[in-house]
């Protein structure tokens, strides 16, 4: 291979992996939407009404996926989003496009409490299913982070349905009503909402791996069915109303939307406790797992710390374990410190003329100095 092509092929893997930079939505002065497809991915910026302004800035790579750095000030009701929009015509299915995952990271910050990160779309009731008065289209949220109001409980007639553990995470799930309102399928129209929302506050995140298909498959569980996609995307939204007051900025650095596999696959999440006690290898490493297989975990502890045990869904001294995944597992691996060494590096002895005290003498717990007794 020449020079010249050597370095042509170089500049395109270069070019695979760099993020895409320059590409900007913007809404304001009355344009409310804007959409473009880099990279493979959906990109939306929506502001109500094209109140106030607002940006979504595209740095999509093949590296981190459809990632995006979006700002917002004066705005109604703005959506920051990046997925796949299958479209009103899709025979795209929740069983057919098999599993669906979005591997994320961001950080954010509004001066809304209506606010909202995680994953967002429509979708569309099997045949006959729709409730009664209300169209085939459902809009779907499963919520990583949010502010103090929590849309899932407080919509028109929110209704619990039922909870259950994914991703490591204890999710309540929720139906309500939207009456004469904006969706898919045109405006003033009357329709449900499906959500998952983290039970507790202190399981919000803002990074992590989300298995869409396991809530598809929980909500079908407690009368929640879907059948085809609109639309999968992870999302940022801020709601502030007519204030004027709204300000906020968000940078989503990692957007990784996986399609395909197996919808029934598990995923194992691992930690170390305490978090600088070590580390942790899996074998073999992968973000699920078919039913049945067998993973090696082992603990890797830190300079000063040492392994002490396995909790959750393994058990044992053995810095590796096996555990089988017949459902999600959560396994902690624990740590302790090696402790003081018992070898003495120091003699008895005095310090030197004119230094912080006269003498020393080990197991004691003190400086004798001038005298007195300095207690360390």
């Amino acid at each position: 291979m020449n020079k010249l092509l050597k370095s042509i092929c170089l500049i395109a893997v270069v070019m695979m992996t760099l993020p895409v930079f320059g590409q900007t939505l913007t809404c304001s002065n009355g344009t409310s939407q804007q959409t473009r497809t880099v990279n493979g991915y959906d990109y939306e910026l929506w502001s109500e009404s094209g109140r106030g302004n607002s940006t979504l800035n595209i740095t999509a790579s093949s590296a981190n996926g459809g990632t995006f750095n979006c700002e917002w000030s004066g705005t109604i009701n703005v959506l920051s989003r990046a997925g796949k929009r299958w479209g009103s015509n899709s025979t795209t299915t929740v069983s057919s496009v098999g599993n669906i995952t979005i591997d994320f990271e961001a950080t954010w910050s509004s001066s809304d409490n209506v606010k909202m990160l995680g994953v967002y779309g429509w979708g569309y009731y099997p045949n006959g299913q729709a409730p009664s008065g209300f169209g085939t289209e459902i809009e779907y949220y499963i919520i990583q982070d949010r502010g103090s109001y929590n849309s899932a409980s407080s919509g028109t007639n929110s209704r619990k349905r039922g909870e259950a553990t994914i991703d490591g995470i204890v999710y309540e799930f929720w139906t309500a009503e939207r009456r004469g309102q904006a969706s898919i399928t045109g405006n003033g129209k009357t329709f449900m909402q499906f959500f998952s929302v983290p039970k507790n506050t202190s399981s919000h995140r803002t990074k992590g791996l989300i298995t869409v298909s396991k809530h598809f498959a929980e909500w079908a569980k407690v009368g929640m069915p879907m059948d085809r996609l609109y639309e999968v995307a992870l999302k940022v939204e801020s709601y502030t109303g007519n204030t004027g007051n709204a300000r906020g900025s968000a940078s989503i650095t990692k957007n990784i939307l996986t399609l395909g596999g197996d919808p029934n696959a598990f995923t194992l999440t691992t930690k170390a406790s305490p978090a600088v006690g070590g580390t942790f290898t899996k074998t073999p490493n992968a973000a699920s797992y078919t039913p049945g297989t067998a993973v090696q975990v082992t603990a890797v502890p830190a300079e000063g710390w040492k392994f002490l045990n396995w909790s959750g869904d393994a058990s044992g001294t053995n810095a590796t374990a096996s555990v089988t995944m017949n459902a999600d597992k959560n396994v902690t691996a624990n740590f302790e410190l090696t402790g003081v060494s018992t070898v003495n590096i120091l003699k008895d002895g005095n310090f030197p003329a004119n230094s912080i005290g006269s003498s020393w003498q080990l197991n004691t717990g003190e400086i004798r100095k001038f005298g007195g007794n300095i207690i360390y």
